[in-house]
């Protein structure tokens, strides 16, 4: 999006709306925090909100009368809210998906998961202006550097890729031409099936989004990974999907990122596996104390490294 995008955050607990306040506003967004949903409703018109992040129980107006209240102002399309829930309750979420709410998300769990969600939802919110655009017109400014978009007119066929998204894959704008097989054909074949499945949902209205991690061939012919997502405009009357626009970006880092954080973690129970066994008879054998020793070490060193790897990724 260009610029900041602003927040509207509704939160009756102080403590917890001030924590939220500041981990947004460190991750880059505009924030107004309220303490509830009457706090909210004066803040949606005094001034542009391009999300609303709406706790469930708060005194005067609670989460779901103020999500009814905004959704009789505002579509789903035009301002995103997103529920925070203090429990994993499946008939509530499915309520409150039911009422109008883009997304739900458990309040406690780790905080980069409500960081993705949000980026996730105002990047659909720009890509929904973008497909009422021509083709041409300049790309939305969210994305970053090396990402690129797509827009697809699933009535005739055609499809426009972005200069970006041609350079994604190692290529000059001139050099690809903007057909349906130069996407497709560029599909690991052990993916493309995972591919036309996440697309098919989306166009039958199955799922909220379409999203998808696949390895691409780029110019050189070799394979990297890409995750890509992206929305459908729907015809009101018929229900059919018209068209589709969407957006690639590159993952390879983050692909290799979650290798070595799996093997580390393998190596770390591996470790707490061998210290439980071996600590009960540490004192009876020299050898085996200082074998304890070497392996706390380790684990120390595995943990240092793991937290390195979590700290680069935020």
């Amino acid at each position: 999006m260009g610029g900041k995008a602003t927040l509207l955050v509704v939160e009756d607990e102080v403590f917890t709306r001030k924590m939220m306040g500041l981990h947004l506003e460190k991750a880059g967004y505009r924030v107004r925090a309220v303490g509830n949903g009457r706090e909210a409703l004066d803040a949606l018109e005094e001034q542009g909100v391009d999300m609303v992040l709406a706790d469930v129980f708060m005194p005067e107006m609670d989460g779901p009368a103020l999500l009814e209240a905004i959704r009789q102002t505002w579509s789903e399309q035009d301002l995103p809210v997103l529920m925070l829930t203090s429990v994993d309750d499946r008939d509530k979420i499915v309520e409150f998906f039911t009422a109008g709410a883009n997304d739900c998300i458990t309040k406690h769990k780790d905080p980069a998961v409500l960081l993705i969600k949000i980026k996730q939802h105002l990047e659909l919110s720009s890509l929904r202006r973008y497909a009422q655009k021509a083709p041409t017109e300049r790309e939305p400014e969210f994305r970053e550097p090396n990402d690129g978009l797509w827009k697809w007119n699933l009535a005739d066929g055609k499809i426009f890729f972005s200069p970006r998204w041609k350079g994604i894959l190692g290529f000059q704008a001139d050099e690809l031409p903007d057909h349906l097989d130069t996407w497709f054909s560029r599909i690991h074949p052990a993916d493309f099936e995972r591919v036309s499945r996440a697309l098919r949902a989306h166009q039958q209205q199955q799922s909220p989004h379409y999203e998808a991690d696949y390895r691409v061939r780029l110019k050189g012919g070799n394979y990297h990974w890409v995750h890509d997502f992206g929305i459908a405009v729907f015809d009101r009357k018929e229900g059919r999907a018209t068209h589709m626009v969407g957006a690639m970006s590159w993952i390879l880092p983050r692909k290799e990122w979650e290798r070595e954080r799996k093997v580390i973690a393998n190596e770390l129970r591996v470790i707490r596996g061998l210290v439980h066994e071996i600590t009960p008879h540490a004192h009876l054998d020299p050898d085996l104390h200082k074998a304890v020793e070497a392996l706390g070490e380790h684990f120390d060193l595995l943990t240092s490294k793991m937290e390195t790897l979590i700290s680069d990724d935020d």
